[in-house]
């Protein structure tokens, strides 16, 4: 059994779709579809499908209906909730898209307040249940402090920094090079290394950039072109066969967790996320 302990956001998502024109200052009909995401409940749920894994998720929600709706998710996915931490006065992160009637997106509302409300006090009361797993993913939607504190508490763990975004990669670059394993996306990537990545000649060249922090293994996620990994003097893209179907970054991050945490080479791990 691989114990994995994820440190991620989660929110609540809500979508919607006018039945008609949308008027200003008026109730506008249509259709609301609202679920639980987020860059961490995603990954969590990615694990949950893997075989011979135990899973505890830490993250923070509000004293509110949907905190309490997000803890029962998180149970019913098969993971251990008990890291998610109750966070008086606040509310649960929550983002908002509004569509036309020709479904381009018309306004978007978001509060992530919540997320730097963590405070290291926090953490503690959970720390010997992280301490136990064999590997701890911890993504940018974490504040810096909450990372630096992992990263100097859970020195004896495999640990592996997800950057989730472009807007929380300028928080990586002062941490990444402590943590052993950096999985990022195209787009993140480019923040990370300061260049543009267009090409795989550009890709490569970033890449080399981005090691020169100090972390041991890089992976970057290109969506339906595969995956980039490196360690040391070794690297290589594995891209997806045409007519193959690409598995959603749910799959990818999960597989490239349990890859690393089995002791896998990189390349071996790159093609784990990627099969069928």
């Amino acid at each position: 059994m691989t114990k994995v302990t994820v440190l991620g956001g989660i929110e609540v998502y809500i979508r919607n779709y006018p039945s008609g024109q949308l008027i200003r200052g008026m109730d506008n009909p249509g259709s609301i579809s609202m679920k639980f995401a987020g860059s961490g409940l995603e990954t969590v749920e990615g694990l949950c499908k893997e075989e011979e894994t135990d899973v505890c998720f830490c993250a923070a929600v509000g004293n509110d209906a949907a905190g309490r709706a997000a803890k029962a998710e998180v149970a019913a996915f098969g993971a251990n909730e008990e890291g998610i931490i109750t966070i008086e006065g606040a509310d649960t992160a929550v983002s908002q898209e509004i569509f036309n009637i020709v479904n381009d997106l018309e306004f978007a509302f978001s509060n992530y307040d919540i997320y730097e409300k963590i405070q290291k006090r926090m953490i503690e009361r959970i720390l010997p249940l992280i301490k136990t797993s064999d590997i701890i993913s911890a993504d940018t939607t974490m504040p810096l402090e909450i990372l630096e504190y992992i990263r100097d508490e859970c020195r004896d763990t495999l640990l592996m920094l997800d950057v989730v975004s472009e807007k929380t990669a300028a928080k990586a670059k002062k941490i990444c090079g402590s943590f052993e394993i950096v999985k990022a996306d195209r787009q993140a990537a480019e923040v990370l290394s300061g260049m543009e990545i267009l090409s795989q000649e550009q890709l490569e060249k970033a890449a080399a950039e981005i090691m020169k922090y100090g972390m041991k293994k890089l992976f970057i996620t290109l969506g339906s072109g595969g995956i980039y990994h490196r360690q040391k003097n070794e690297w290589a893209t594995l891209h997806i066969d045409p007519g193959k179907a690409v598995p959603d970054r749910r799959e990818i991050s999960a597989r490239l967790i349990m890859g690393c945490a089995q002791g896998l080479s990189p390349r071996e791990t790159a093609e784990k996320a990627i099969k069928e």
